[in-house]
Formats: structure tokens, sequence, C-alpha cells
């Protein structure tokens, strides 16, 4: 096989052009139409976090952010949406 003459199977057909082309266009659309949209539809800032417990021992409740759990030393994590009585 001569190396500068492509082969048959290496050149596109029509309709493969067409469709790589139409994907290509499609790719576009997507993107400007996610660009276009407003900044409200973004999330809105998370809430404070009602306390603070530890993952492996539940029954720790704080509203330091910085505490640590008494029974094993783990950094406290926020409970977001619950009352310390749920």
């Amino acid at each position: 096989m001569n190396p500068i003459v492509p082969s048959p199977s290496a050149v596109p057909s029509p309709s493969r052009r067409a469709f790589v082309a139409g994907l290509g266009v499609g790719t576009l659309a997507l993107v400007l139409a996610a660009c276009g949209r407003s900044a409200s539809t973004s999330a809105a800032p998370a809430a404070a976090p009602s306390y603070y417990t530890c993952a492996m021992h539940p029954q720790v409740h704080s509203n330091d952010p910085q505490g640590h759990c008494p029974f094993c030393g783990m950094n406290l994590v926020p409970v977001y949406g619950k009352t310390e009585g749920q």
C-alpha cells in the first residue's frame, strides 16, 4: 500500500462528514444555550448548620464548629435542617 495515497477506508464518506458536522453544531448549540442562562437558576447558599456531631457517635452534639468528639477525637461534622431534639 502506498503511504501517500490514503486507503478508501481512511477517507470519510459524505454521510459521515455530515454526521460529524451535525454533532459539532449540536454541541455548540448546547454550550451556547447553557451560557445564556441567568444567574437566578444557581443554587441558593447553604443555610447555617443546626449543630455539629461526630460521624461515629451521633449522640455527641455541639455548637462549636471546631469541636472534637470526646470519645474518639474526630472532628465534628455539620448537621443541616434538624433541631437538636430530632
